[in-house]
Parts: C-alpha cells; structure tokens; sequence
C-alpha cells in the first residue's frame, strides 16, 4: 500500500497529489459517484483523475468531452471538498480496455465506477488492474454524507471496505458505525467479533466510530435495515471462488439492489505499491 500521512496529516488541499484516484467517465456521470470519488481521494490525500474515453480515432468524443468538462467542474465546484482534480483522454478499444490502459498510465491506486459496472465487468476489471476498485451504487439520492455503514466480516475485501468508508467520512467529517451480523451458523461466524471489530475500529484513524454486533437470521437483510439509517453504506465485494462467491456475492447483491441509501462497495487491488487500501482485517 502507499504510504499514508499520520492521522494529524489528513487535511484538505488542493495541490497535486502523487497519490491518484481515477474516475473514468463513460454512460451517465453521476453526481453521487463524483462526490464519493473526490472524498476518496481527499481523504487518502490523493488527486482525483477524471478520464474521458476516446473515440476510434483516439480523440475524445464531443459528448465525452462535454461529459468530462460536466464532471471536473462539479468536482472542483463541490462546497464540502478541497482536491486536486486534473482531466484526461483515456485510450482503449472498448471501454474496459480504456479503463485498464488509465489506470496504468496515470498509476490509478483506486479506480471508481459508477453503477453502469455490472458486478461480472468490475470482477474482470479487477482482475487486469493493480489498484483497488470502488463501485458506487447512486440509486439513493445522495445530498450529504453525516454517517456511514460498514458491516464487517472476515472476507478478503472487508478491510478495503473499512478503509475507503474512512476516507469519505475524513473528508466529509462523519462518522462510522461498524456493524458485524451474527447469524448463529458455526459455518458463517468468526470466533470472536469483538476483537473484529476492534481490529477495524483502529484502522478508521481520524474518524468518530461505533461498533455493534447485530444478530440475525438473514445477514442482507439486516444490513439492508440498518442502511436506513445512514446516508452511505459501504461493503467487501464478495470473495472469490465459486462456493465463497455463491454466499458472500448473493449477500453483496441484496445490499447493494434494496438499501436505502448509496451503497459503495470497495475490493483491495494486487499490487500493495499501488493501493490505497490495505487487505483484510487481522
């Protein structure tokens, strides 16, 4: 992972940043997923890269380059935030090819997506960058952000949720509450949540935080109530292999189709000189 400031370090500035958050802009921009990537990038003291996509010709589109014109200046404009924000083409045959080819280029530590990903496309997408990725859910208007909910488990992905839900809470000042969901299945329990949750607690450095430990029958289902509460809920993607993913995917995509607020949900990259984000929570 790249190294971080001390939590006194963590302000807001609008200088360059080595540290780069990238948002590639294809489909419809959405205001929540530029808010959410420019707290990402204050908040791991990072300069946020908006990219527009080229056309065959390898310049950008008219309506690309409107759209990234569009998302830099709501960007700068954000009342709440003070990033760097710098825009540029992205080269690529299709857009995954575009995305991977900026990612690269401008040595992205996190790349965020909007909700026109499909969980199968950020699964492969993660596989071919070196970053951590971050899909914003914006089905929930998203007006501010005074609190957000990170439900915590012992999945490989779960301390990257922790981690960017810090970042948009250090440059939001707001405040997290961890939640594990207990179900009473030896399969799905950990041996001890509260050393969990007191393990994620202390990665949250600079953030008011609460812990709980829910128990429930139905674990997207309690995590889906308690989103009501909150204005951001952010989530682990699901693990890989096929049984790990049958589980824990079903569970991701029930939070992320019925809660009551924006949902984000993070994955840790490959490369630890690339990320942002650290990996599990020990």
């Amino acid at each position: 992972m790249t190294d971080r400031p001390d939590s006194a370090e963590w302000g807001q500035t609008s200088e360059p940043s080595p540290r780069r958050v990238l948002y590639p802009v294809f489909g419809s921009e959405s205001e929540a997923v530029i808010h959410i990537g420019a707290s990402v990038a204050q908040g791991t003291d990072a300069e946020l890269v908006v990219g527009a996509l080229d056309d065959v010709a390898g310049e950008p589109s008219f309506d690309a380059s409107r759209d990234l014109a569009k998302t830099v200046f709501r960007a700068q404009t954000d009342c709440a935030l003070d990033v760097h924000v710098q825009a540029v083409p992205l080269a690529g045959s299709s857009v995954l090819e575009g995305i991977v080819s900026g990612a690269d280029t401008y040595d992205a530590g996190v790349v965020v997506l909007g909700d026109e990903v499909t969980e199968p496309r950020e699964s492969k997408l993660a596989g071919r960058i070196a970053g951590d990725t971050v899909v914003v859910n914006d089905r929930a208007p998203l007006a501010s952000v005074a609190s957000l909910l990170v439900p915590v488990a012992d999945g490989p992905h779960s301390g990257a949720a922790v981690d960017a839900a810090a970042a948009v809470a250090r440059a939001n000042d707001a405040w997290l509450e961890l939640v594990h969901v207990e179900t009473g299945d030896s399969d799905d329990s950990v041996a001890d949540p509260d050393a969990l949750l007191e393990a994620a607690r202390e990665r949250a450095t600079g953030v008011e935080v609460d812990t709980r430990v829910v128990e429930a029958d139905d674990v997207a289902g309690a995590i889906v109530d308690e989103s009501e509460y909150h204005d951001v809920t952010v989530i682990g993607a699901p693990a890989s292999g096929r049984l790990r993913r049958l589980i824990f995917g079903s569970t991701a995509a029930d939070v992320r189709e019925d809660a009551h607020n924006t949902v984000v949900m993070a994955r840790h990259g490959s490369d630890p000189e690339r990320t942002l984000f650290d990996g599990p929570i020990r």
